[in-house]
């Protein structure tokens, strides 16, 4: 059988690209997600409330020291209980 299924598959030509990704390929660009337990404390967000947490986008500044406008309305003034509504508040 083996023989067989040899013999049907066809030949990868010489200098043809693998398709497969190598173990040691990088990831490319920066993360865009954050699980929410590796998010900064000063957030105090709940550890057990949901697996991801906002990921924020620092601009020039430090990823640590910055506040996402999502964490700052939904969890700590409570003005919404999701994202899409922090993003209607935002854009208004």
């Amino acid at each position: 059988l083996k023989q067989s299924l040899a013999r049907n598959r066809l030949p990868r030509p010489r200098g043809a690209l693998c398709t497969r990704r190598s173990p040691v390929a990088m990831a490319r660009g920066p993360k865009k997600h954050l699980k929410r337990m590796f998010a900064p404390s000063h957030w105090m967000l709940d550890k057990l409330k949901g697996r991801w947490a906002p990921m924020p986008s620092a601009g020039p500044h430090k990823l640590r020291e910055c506040l996402p406008l999502i964490v700052m309305l939904r969890e700590r003034l409570k003005y919404a209980l999701t994202y899409r509504e922090v993003k209607m508040i935002v854009m208004q």
